[in-house]
This record gives structure tokens, sequence and C-alpha cells, in this order.
């Protein structure tokens, strides 16, 4: 439904806030702001900026929101565009509030800046007495409270994250089970009525997306079935390789070997001429020599001991 569509952006003003080292403490929203009304879409932005759509007072667009927002908790079921409007406005309010721009710039991530950067942050303001009376000019030039403040954003926009999960969550899966509602749906209507279809020229043309959808769902099963017999053909061949690598290298090993000019006795990395040596690495092979046949075996009577 199209007036379910809402877009990714949230500023329409192509400014990026590129916040890089000059960080700062998100404050209270300004007096005005500026409302972009859309066929599909309410957008709010920060009122320092050349374009003059809609100046509205932000302490109504509050109250607004908040009259909205109770309206809608109490009223008919549903995801209505009327809901999602309110709920977006909320959230650009929100993300004006703790400046959190839909177009600021995305840094790239640090190593282990989720696990163990801020540990590691605590331990040195933890033994930050003891660092400057074994190194004076170690923190001399550190701007600590930008260190502090960049700790207090971190840890607060994670707290903003941790607080919409559980509606990404569940919202992911109510919809993945919706969705699979309607492919169970298709599945019926395509495999049954396949025959229809297929002898109804209209039909087999209005019924194009079905068709393509189960058409690229069997092709994706078959893609993986082809896939997994790859991959298993591989390592089967690999395995083989080792095998007969092993075994070339015992049979090697059970030849005499003659003792090398250094006085090792062909010990150490010597083989036979022509012979494939044994790799670098390999597990040591221990031969195995022919069981000696026994004196009287091939006549069929017991052995004869000697006197």
């Amino acid at each position: 439904m199209a007036q379910y569509a809402r877009k990714l952006h949230y500023s329409p003003t192509g400014i990026v806030l590129s916040l890089g080292n000059d960080l700062r403490r998100p404050g209270p929203l300004g007096e005005e702001v500026l409302i972009f009304k859309e066929p599909t879409e309410t957008i709010i932005v920060n009122s320092a900026t050349d374009l003059k759509p809609a100046t509205a007072v932000t302490r109504q667009a509050v109250k607004q929101f908040c009259t909205d927002f109770e309206g809608l908790m109490f009223s008919e079921g549903g995801i209505t565009p009327q809901l999602l409007t309110c709920v977006s406005m909320g959230f650009e309010l929100v993300m004006l509030r703790i400046d959190a721009s839909a177009n600021a710039q995305m840094s790239q991530v640090p190593d282990h800046a989720d696990t163990l950067l801020i540990p590691a942050v605590a331990s040195i303001f933890k033994s930050e007495q003891l660092l400057r009376n074994e190194d004076p000019a170690l923190l001399r030039d550190e701007n600590l409270d930008h260190v502090r403040l960049a700790q207090e954003l971190v840890e607060g926009h994670q707290a903003m994250l941790d607080a919409i999960d559980p509606l990404h969550w569940g919202s992911t899966a109510r919809k993945v089970q919706a969705q699979q509602v309607l492919y169970d749906f298709c599945k019926r209507v395509g495999n049954n009525g396949k025959s229809a279809i297929d002898r109804n020229r209209i039909l087999t043309l209005a019924m194009t997306p079905l068709r393509i959808l189960l058409g690229q769902a069997a092709g994706t099963a078959q893609e993986t079935k082809q896939v997994i017999a790859q991959v298993s053909h591989q390592v089967e061949a690999a395995t083989l390789a080792r095998v007969k690598e092993v075994l070339d290298a015992q049979a090697a090993s059970t030849l005499a070997v003659p003792p090398s000019s250094t006085g090792t006795g062909g010990l150490t990395g010597a083989h036979a001429p022509g012979q494939k040596p044994v790799p670098p690495g390999a597990m040591p092979v221990v031969p195995v020599h022919p069981k000696p046949k026994r004196r009287g075996a091939s006549s069929g009577r017991p052995p004869t001991l000697p006197k």
C-alpha cells in the first residue's frame, strides 16, 4: 500500500553532518523547527537552513505529537497511515534532540569498538593519577574532557540503540510471520492451479509474478543442491589426494635409502634417486614390512622345530 511507504531519509536539505573529532553534547531543541509535508510522510529538521518551507514552534509540534500519540493508542487497530506518521514524527523529534541526523557521515568503526574499547578507556581513567606520576608528559596534551564526552556519547547512543532494538526485532519477526503466510498461499495457488493457469493465456500473463516467484524458489533449491554436490566432490578429491600422498611417502620409506655424503646415514632429507621425498611437515609414516614366510607353510605341514 502506497500510504505505508516510508522513505529512509529524514532530511531533504542535503546537508551532511560530519562530526569528526568535534563532538558536542546534544542539547534541548530549539524554539523553531522546519516541517516538510510530503504525500506519505512528515519530515522535521532544525531551522538552521536556508530552506523555509513551513516553520513551526517546537513546543507546539511536540504537544501535537503527544496529543496524536495518545489518541492513536486507544483508537482503531492496525498499522494505519496515521499511526506511522505519528510514530515517524516522534522518531524525528528524538533524533533532533539527541543530534542523530540520518545524514550524519558514517566513520570507519575502530577495532573492538563494541567490546574492548570502553573497558580500555575506563582503565586509563582509573589509573590516571598513577600514569601522571610515572610519566607527567603522557597525558599533558590530551583533552580529557573531550574524551569523557566521547565516552558519554558512546554509552548514550548505544543505550538508544538498545531501546529501539526490541521494536526492530518484534516488527521483523511479525513481518516474516506474515510473509510466510503469503508465501504458503502463493504456493498453494501456483501449484494447485498450474494446469488452469497454463492453458489460459490471460491467466498466464497475469500470473507472471507468481510464476516467477515459484520458479525462482525452485531454482534456488536446485542451485543449493548443486553447490553442496560441488563442495562434496572437492572435499572428496582433496581427501584422496592427501591419502595418495601419504601412500607414496610410505612406499618411499620402505625402500633402501643410501647413506648421504654428509654422514647422516640418509635419515635426514635423503631419498633414493627417482623417488618422491617425504613432504616437509608430513606426518611420519611407520614403514610396514611384509611378514616373513614361515618354513613349511607352503607344504601344508606344520614346521619342523630345530633339534
